[in-house]
């Protein structure tokens, strides 16, 4: 009886620790020490054009409000892009809500009948009671094996509630956008290959290489030297300047043309390329002089004196609907800061 008791005692044990083993060492993948989870697939029955049209159908309903959208979205180059801002439950009941808002880019990649999925750039804002401000993690120095597993091939407690709820995040959102594919409209066959617990992508069905600019070879020079204003590289702004940026007033501008009434979106990394966005209304004349491949620039004010000190140059690489605004994309340039 006594061994009958303390079996009955283990089994909650040992089914936890079965429960454990998906969230293990090499349940979070690294490429080029960033986490970037990856799913490939093929639909052999259908097209590039088509695989695009049903992945982007479903991006535009999963990420469909003020803090998640589709941000580019390129037909011929088989090129989606969303950011994704959502909560991640820990624990839920009548008295507590334990939870943290977790920031992230995805991205679909389509050539042929085959199409990698990935997700990205995944930052952690969480909220402590006893705190003023809330803490700040990002997944690489958060829930890797390096911070999340112990020397036993255990999780450590303080980052095994991010990591699974990662996990279990992105097998949800992955296993959504394959089930747009499940219609019966849809009779393809879809083959799954799940990269996530590789260091990098297994077998890509065919290598991605650099989008050549959509815009004349020449490539772009600097507008002019500008008195008082220090060139930096796209690719270090600092994250102090990354953070005044929402709550700065913008001016965009090209040739003759002026924008007041834009609207900051920020600064990602789409296919590699440091992208800058905002939100202008259709009918203004600044946005239908910016075509694909256009250069234009992006002013920062200082919000108590409108003064400039920061401008952006960008091209244009694409544009999505964003409540009946048009976000538009520009891969960065030049950046001066003043």
């Amino acid at each position: 009886m006594k061994r009958l008791l303390l079996l009955l005692l283990f089994i909650p044990a040992l089914l936890a620790a079965q429960n454990d083993q998906r969230y293990l060492a090499g349940a979070v993948p690294e490429i080029d020490g960033k986490v970037v989870f990856s799913k490939e697939f093929n639909a052999p029955s259908l097209s590039q054009d088509q695989i695009y049209d049903v992945l982007l159908n479903w991006a535009q309903g999963y990420f469909n409000n003020e803090d998640e959208r589709v941000v580019y979205a390129n037909k011929e180059k088989g090129e989606i892009a969303a950011l994704g801002n959502t909560y991640i439950i820990f624990q839920s009941n009548a008295i507590s809500l334990d939870r943290a808002l977790m920031s992230y880019q995805f991205t679909a990649e389509c050539e042929g009948s085959a199409c990698t999925l990935k997700i990205s750039a995944i930052r952690y804002t969480y909220d402590v009671a006893y705190q003023r401000e809330p803490e700040k993690y990002t997944a690489e120095g958060f829930i890797t094996d390096k911070y999340a597993i112990n020397k036993k091939g255990k999780l450590i407690r303080s980052a095994s509630k991010f990591r699974k709820a990662t996990i279990d995040f992105v097998d949800k959102t992955m296993n959504s956008a394959l089930t747009a594919f499940d219609s019966p409209q849809k009779t393809s066959s879809v083959v799954i290959s799940d990269q996530n617990t590789t260091v990098a992508p297994v077998q890509p069905a065919a290598p991605v290489t650099p989008v050549p600019p959509v815009t004349p070879a020449t490539p772009v020079q600097p507008v002019q030297t500008l008195e008082g204003f220090v060139a930096i590289n796209p690719a270090q702004i600092p994250s102090t300047i990354l953070q005044m940026l929402p709550d700065s007033p913008i001016v965009i501008e090209i040739e003759a043309l002026k924008e007041n009434n834009a609207t900051w979106q920020g600064i990602s990394t789409v296919f590699g390329k440091k992208v800058a966005s905002f939100s202008i209304a259709p009918a203004s004349t600044v946005y239908q002089a910016i075509g694909d491949g256009e250069v234009y620039k992006i002013s920062i004010l200082n919000k108590e004196n409108n003064n400039t000190w920061m401008i952006i140059q960008c091209r244009k690489q694409g544009e999505t609907d964003n409540n009946g605004q048009k976000t538009v994309l520009g891969e960065i340039m030049n950046v001066w800061i003043k």
